[in-house]
């Protein structure tokens, strides 16, 4: 979802701007322990990972002297379990103030000193969002599903088991009116308690994230969503530097049949739904020239046919549109997020309509432009 700025953030990334950019050491309850300002990298998400945000590695800069890492005890020594928070934004001219966006929050696993002769820098590394802890602390002990019970109520005590404090967007996750069966997460010894939470919210036909501000959010997968921002080359709104467009039809499906597993079942009854792309205006409508190309996903968590029914609309949307890949590098914007949709408009390509955003590459640099790939078009 996009983050929400001024009209004078939009104006200034149309006419020109200075490029502010922080990153902010912190601990898990998000005191700020110091500030740094960083030299290079990039944030990257991705509507498709189960960890959205990551920041690969992060180079900067200690102007003191005082946070480069050297010792154990060091501040932003790994070891210490601290958290960085990274922003990018705008600085105004006028009054020097700083308009910033933020873009997650990561723990890190590895960190690099080096001098080169011109001076010491560092490079933080493995930066993965928030859900990358979850994964690690796995089960203490099994969580057991005892009778249908709300959803979003099991997620969050999956959540919680592995991260007692784990914030949440809006105080708790969004009711959802659906239930998960009898069940159990956790029994093996392995099991990732972040991959069990994604998966039930996606069998219900939601997406589970961590979001820009370090917070587990969970929202419901429609096609129709507001059209965020206009992009077109040589326009006003957000200069396009370069684009392509490709089709490649090797992973796209136009229906899908969600079932459910009959070793969750209580009766011999097993559940299911086929979700066909069935707009005429699709140049993968199912009976059109395209034919007929059906994927089967089946889940324990499939109890009922309203279940079936939600699997398969969330499983046609992330597969329908994917022939279509749209890919184009632009100023960046960094109040732009994955699922949004913009209008793209580029003749020389024959990009003309709505797009789902499912990947963003977005640069600390400020000589970098964003990368900004779309696997979906809007259908309307």
């Amino acid at each position: 979802m996009a983050y929400p700025v001024t009209d004078e953030f939009r104006n200034a990334l149309r006419y020109g701007h200075k490029v502010a950019t922080l990153a902010q050491v912190c601990d898990t309850a998000g005191n700020v322990l110091a500030t740094l300002e960083p030299l290079g990298g990039q944030v990257t998400v991705d509507v498709d990972r189960l960890a959205r945000r990551e920041a690969g590695d992060l180079q900067l800069v200690d102007d003191t002297g005082t946070l480069t890492p050297l010792e154990v005890d060091d501040l932003l020594n790994p070891l210490n379990g601290y958290e960085i928070r990274l922003y990018r934004g705008i600085q105004y001219p006028n009054n020097g103030s700083r308009d910033l966006v933020p873009l997650g929050v990561f723990g890190y696993t590895g960190a690099t000193v080096e001098d080169s002769g011109a001076g010491v820098t560092f490079t933080l590394s493995g930066l993965v969002d928030r859900s990358e802890r979850i994964s690690r602390a796995r089960y203490a002990s099994p969580v057991r599903v005892q009778s249908d019970t709300a959803t979003e109520s099991v997620i969050t005590t999956i959540l919680q088991q592995a991260w007692e404090a784990v914030p949440f967007a809006g105080g708790q996750l969004p009711t959802t009116g659906t239930t998960v069966p009898v069940s159990a997460f956790g029994v093996e010894g392995d099991s990732d308690p972040w991959r069990d939470a994604v998966q039930i919210a996606e069998s219900k036909g939601y997406r589970l994230y961590f979001d820009a501000n370090g917070q587990v959010a969970m929202s419901q997968v429609v096609d129709d969503v507001p059209t965020t921002a206009t992009v077109e080359y040589g326009g006003t709104d957000l200069m396009v530097l370069s684009m392509t467009r490709a089709w490649d039809t090797a992973d796209t499906y136009n229906g899908i049949m969600a079932i459910g597993e009959r070793s969750s079942l209580r009766t011999g009854v097993i559940p299911k739904f086929t979700a066909w792309d069935d707009n005429q205006d699709s140049p993968t409508y199912y009976l059109g020239p395209f034919g007929k190309r059906l994927r089967v996903y089946s889940s324990s968590l499939i109890t009922n046919s309203a279940d079936a029914a939600r699997a398969a609309r969330l499983q046609l949307a992330r597969t329908r549109g994917v022939a279509e890949k749209l890919a184009w590098a632009q100023i960046v914007d960094p109040s732009l997020d994955v699922d949004d949709a913009v209008q793209v408009t580029q003749a020389s390509v024959g990009a003309d309509a709505i797009y789902l955003l499912s990947r963003l590459t977005i640069p600390l640099s400020p000589s970098e432009p964003m990368m900004a790939e779309s696997k979906q078009r809007r259908l309307t």
